[in-house]
């Protein structure tokens, strides 16, 4: 899997769980700015990646470990 393709998933599942880019910063405890950073595929800590996937309920390949009911569970 490319680097684009593993934002794509990252992108949709955001999209799924309707979160903005500045909450995802803030659970993540990241920045806005990185967190663009990476959306864009600029260059970014291997632990950028491993916070905002594992926010979202998704391993470094973009496959699901946590189900979106899950994730809804837990943000009520």
């Amino acid at each position: 899997m490319t680097r684009l393709e593993l934002i794509q998933k990252i992108e949709n599942r955001k999209k799924q769980i309707n979160i903005s880019i500045e909450n995802l910063a803030r659970l993540s405890n990241l920045g806005v700015r990185t967190v663009n950073r990476f959306f864009a595929g600029d260059d970014v800590k291997l632990s950028t990646i491993e916070r905002i996937t594992n926010l979202l309920g998704l391993d470094f390949a973009g496959n699901e470990v946590i189900s979106l009911k899950e994730l809804e569970k837990q943000r009520a």
